[in-house]
């Protein structure tokens, strides 16, 4: 793919979108405004600014998530498939909200959506991974919907055993405030670097995880500090959830410009939970 045009064009719409947007929302409070004064004319003037802004910023939205779609199937997912065994992307689809739900260091709220779902295989261990959007939906005294967001990011699934029977290990970030049933475990000492950054439960006593694996966890929360990463181990599944970060797994948003370099480092940071997770405990 020629990136540079394809960056130029993405920025253009880009920012006709950022423009077109900021017109939308000045004409909506002129519309208010207008209505609160009973000035006609401007009425009519801001409501007619307000139905076209809207339409162009869509109109370049929808341009945006063209070029994005196009440079995802035409480069990112031919990388992936060359990188996971039997890979399959679903936006639509989404990981199971009972599996959501179970996860008790997720506050679920009442509400949840998930979506972009990707599975495969590494190293001959399968991954499941998909956005997640937890919130909670009550009314006020207006009678007013109110979303409030409690989780909002991705829940990876690996299909790894490390246990051989059905022992139950949790690492719980220290910036996670929800542990609903957490506590039914044991909280041990384990001695290592990772227990700098996260709480060890253990279902009994003399459970032990891989010293790889745990420096691999420290080095995580070291390398991605803003997102708060929680892990659940049972006997053959390990669940990771990762609260900050896009919902969408190789989403171009974060990219400023759109280049070989640039969307390569995007494959290789957002692949990282999974291979450099499965490696931490196969190596």
């Amino acid at each position: 793919m020629e990136f540079y045009d394809i960056d130029k064009k993405l920025q253009v719409y880009r920012l006709k979108k950022k423009i077109w947007g900021w017109i939308s929302a000045i004409s909506f409070l002129m519309f208010i405004i207008s209505l609160g004064l009973d000035y006609v004319l401007w009425i009519v003037i801001s409501a007619f600014m307000l139905v076209i802004s809207i339409a162009m910023s869509t109109n370049n939205g929808a341009k945006c998530s063209k070029i994005d779609s196009d440079i995802f199937n035409q480069y990112l997912l031919p990388n992936l498939e060359a990188s996971f065994r039997d890979f399959q992307y679903n936006s639509q689809d989404g990981i199971d909200q009972a599996i959501i739900e179970k996860l008790k260091f997720i506050d679920a709220g009442n509400k949840i959506a998930t979506h972009d779902l990707m599975e495969g295989y590494y190293r001959d261990v399968s991954f499941v991974e998909s956005g997640v959007l937890c919130q909670y939906e009550h009314e006020d005294s207006k009678g007013n919907i109110i979303a409030d967001t409690k989780f909002t990011g991705r829940v990876i699934i690996l299909g790894i055993s490390m246990f051989s029977d059905d022992a139950v290990a949790e690492l719980i970030s220290h910036n996670t405030h929800t542990r609903i049933g957490v506590y039914s475990l044991r909280k041990v000492t384990l001695n290592s670097e990772a227990e700098k950054y996260y709480d060890v439960y253990v279902s009994k006593e003399g459970l032990s995880l891989p010293l790889r694996f745990l420096h691999h966890m420290a080095i995580m929360a070291k390398t991605f500090p803003d997102y708060d990463i929680n892990v659940r181990i049972e006997k053959d599944r390990m669940y990771i959830s990762i609260r900050g970060i896009e919902r969408k797994a190789y989403s171009l948003e974060s990219l400023e410009t759109i280049n070989k370099e640039n969307l390569d480092i995007l494959l290789k940071k957002d692949s990282y939970f999974i291979t450099n997770t499965i490696s931490s405990i196969l190596d």
